[in-house]
């Protein structure tokens, strides 16, 4: 939701600021922000700028969202902001602004760069989203797809053509075959250029649909002994390198790389100790929180904390998360036997096999969608729960005891606060003593 401005004294024209509950009730009217005085930001906050353009006879809307920090006041942003809108009205080319002709007859190379520039539109205007990531698709369509497709017209591509594309991606250095998902990514470039095309009233029959491929299998299993996994995480936990020995600590409490290189400071409560994984970076795609244990906090303590921004930003641009190709290199410094990815399935196999801990439980450990089988085990206290028995295991290790181990007896008291909540805990302490 966005909050347009009625300032008297300013020109506030196609200015609307992102609703995120930070403005007072008192400074909006009629949907409208009246005051811009005395208001105090936690953590950062967005302004909307949109500028009506008439090109060639049509209305074309040209959107930008720009972010200010906190200590930025809202009287400053907006004038900042009617700076930006004047520029945008002002703008002698138009070209740049214009949406050239394409038809069923141009090539796919020419469509391409004009489904990149719509996508990075799109993104810009939407502020629920991360950052259209063009460069690497870029990267994946040069590499791979255009000495092959770019001058084909998009209404004579074929499967064909996709299937030879596919039959060249080669490892450059053995020489073998790329994996199974790296050359679905042909078909997952394609097939949206021809959904665009659609949205421009263009139809035409898709050469890389999806529909028709088997489905993929995504398991990653592993064939590694309880000693094995031991030393993958002792050559992290003992890799001194900052900010990377940190992003290694997240990734041994079984969160996904992306999720741990998009995290940042306002996802972090210090006071409730705990931490949250939003939606539109998880699979899930649901707010997801987890515990923010002793070695997290430490991880984090080691960095220099703020109030907002990226956690691990890229060392380049701090308004970036930092890429993988960066943490990569560093990764394979250490010569381990599986991919990053893989962590989590050694902490399946350590819990599963060393502790006992069912399917359901090892899942919701390492952020798969939770089940009503892991409520219905620890109701309120589930997060905790899990959490110490990650601690357990990080501890035995490591070798230390810098986690508090789970006392069976407290979770089994825990188990009987939830069936009997009326009775004070004393009362339950005498029943496990019976027991």
């Amino acid at each position: 939701m966005y909050l347009k401005f009625d300032l008297k004294k300013y020109n506030t024209s196609g200015l609307s600021y992102k609703d995120d509950g930070q403005i007072p009730k008192n400074k909006i009217k009629n949907g409208k922000i009246i005051n811009t005085s005395s208001i105090k930001f936690l953590y950062p906050y967005k302004i909307q700028v949109r500028a009506n353009k008439m090109i060639n006879g049509k209305r074309t809307n040209i959107k930008r969202t720009y972010e200010f920090p906190p200590d930025k006041t809202l009287l400053e942003a907006v004038k900042d902001c009617s700076q930006h809108y004047i520029k945008l009205m002002k703008a002698t080319n138009l070209d740049k602004f214009k949406k050239n002709e394409i038809t069923e007859f141009s090539s796919f190379g020419t469509v391409w760069k004009h489904y990149l520039d719509y996508k990075e539109h799109q993104y810009k205007s939407r502020v629920d989203k991360n950052d259209f990531d063009r460069l690497n698709k870029e990267r994946f369509y040069n590499k791979w797809l255009k000495n092959i497709i770019d001058e084909i017209p998009v209404n004579k591509l074929t499967n064909e053509d996709l299937v030879k594309v596919i039959s060249k991606m080669k490892n450059t250095k053995t020489g073998e075959d790329l994996a199974e998902r790296t050359k679905r990514t042909v078909y997952q470039t394609v097939n949206p250029v021809y959904s665009y095309l659609k949205m421009k009233r263009i139809v035409i029959e898709s050469p890389a649909s999806l529909s028709g491929l088997p489905s993929l299998n995504n398991t990653r299993k592993i064939n590694l002994s309880i000693d094995q996994i031991k030393d993958i995480f002792l050559k992290l936990y003992n890799y001194d390198i900052k900010p990377f020995k940190q992003i290694f600590m997240w990734l041994m409490h079984g969160r996904r790389l992306n999720e741990v290189l998009t995290l940042e400071w306002k996802d972090i409560d210090f006071e409730e100790k705990i931490y949250t994984i939003r939606a539109c970076n998880n699979k899930a795609r649901i707010d997801m929180i987890y515990v923010l244990t002793p070695r997290l906090i430490e991880s984090l303590n080691q960095l220099q904390v703020k109030k907002y921004g990226y956690i691990f930003p890229a060392l380049t641009d701090n308004s970036k998360p930092m890429s993988d190709n960066t943490l990569r290199t560093h990764w394979d410094k250490l010569e381990l036997p599986i991919v990053k990815h893989q962590l989590r399935n050694c902490i399946q196999v350590y819990l599963k096999n060393v502790h006992a801990i069912s399917r359901d439980i090892v899942d919701s450990i390492i952020g798969h969608k939770q089940t009503q089988n892991v409520g219905d085990r620890y109701g309120n206290y589930q997060e905790e729960i899990l959490a110490k028995k990650l601690n357990l295991m990080l501890d035995e290790i490591f070798d230390d005891d810098y986690s508090e181990k789970i006392d069976p007896q407290q979770e089994k008291l825990h188990k009987l606060k939830e069936i009997f909540p009326h009775k004070d805990e004393y009362f339950l302490k005498k029943i496990l003593e019976s027991i």
